[in-house]
């Protein structure tokens, strides 16, 4: 996978004064796999977790490489952790779920090929295949629709005192755990009314938000696989896109009508 191989350098941009980045891709690529054997340690578990956060927080060399690690982890005789890190200039979770479903395949092969099948196409003719897109008319046939859809929309407010805040890069989670009754029920209806899961649990978020916000007109970020092309789907590398979704909720409309609307949202900004 060129992906893998590849590092980042800063070359000048002439009569710039500025930089700008530029792929390089190996010929060939070799990570080691760093082994740590805490078998017989009383305190094993607290030095894996340990380790672990090490491996996935340690800075990468973008210039020098490889953009990834992997480091095995052995707490006891049964017991082993292989964990793999990896920058996100060169992946996303659709191919760290190729990456590990490779590895298993080869893990349980009774013997590995001669070769590593190379996969055709590669991340190259991505990039040169998103290259002349932008040079097509029909680039900017897209780029106006976003203009157009995305202008005058209004800043969501919050009702947060924002001298509690501070700009950062940094996000937060709450995870909740949804019933096996209520899940069904999501997806019976998603069904019903001819969307996915997604829509309707979005639809659920923005409802949220308005409840708490008092406005129907926002935008609201989701990400998208970028794979729309199935020739890709074995390539590893970052495909993934930013949609800026808008929601459009208005004093008489029922949360049908508002999944109904945010489903059509969605298929249109993917189409684009």
């Amino acid at each position: 996978h060129e992906a893998l191989r590849t590092t980042f350098i800063d070359v000048p941009l002439y009569g710039t004064g500025q930089e700008m980045s530029r792929a390089l891709i190996a010929p060939q690529g070799l990570v080691p796999l760093d082994v740590a054997d805490l078998r017989g340690q009383p305190d094993a578990l607290r030095q894996a977790d340990r380790l672990a956060y090490a491996h996935r927080t340690e800075p990468f060399d973008l210039a020098g490489g490889p953009l990834w690690r992997a480091l095995l982890i052995s707490e006891a005789d049964d017991i082993h952790q292989l964990l793999l890190t990896q920058h996100h200039l060169i992946t996303d979770a659709w191919s760290m779920v190729r990456l590990v479903k490779e590895l298993i395949e080869f893990y349980h092969a009774p013997s590995l090929p001669a070769q590593v099948p190379q996969a055709v196409p590669d991340y190259s003719d991505y990039v040169y295949s998103q290259r002349n897109n932008l040079q097509a008319r029909q680039h900017q046939q897209h780029l106006s629709w976003w203009q157009e859809k995305l202008r005058d929309l209004p800043r969501l407010v919050l009702p947060i005192a924002s001298n509690t805040l501070s700009p950062g890069h940094h996000g937060d989670a709450v995870r909740i755990n949804i019933s096996q009754t209520l899940t069904e029920q999501v997806r019976r209806f998603s069904q019903q009314n001819g969307c996915t899961v997604f829509v309707t649990l979005l639809s659920a978020w923005v409802c949220t938000l308005y409840r708490y916000s008092g406005q129907g007109d926002f935008g609201i970020g989701t990400l998208s696989a970028g794979r729309e092309n199935s020739d890709f789907d074995e390539v590893q590398g970052f495909f993934v896109n930013i949609l800026v979704l808008r929601a459009g909720i208005t004093g008489d409309m029922n949360f049908a009508g508002l999944v109904s609307a945010m489903n059509q949202e969605l298929l249109e900004s993917l189409r684009r």
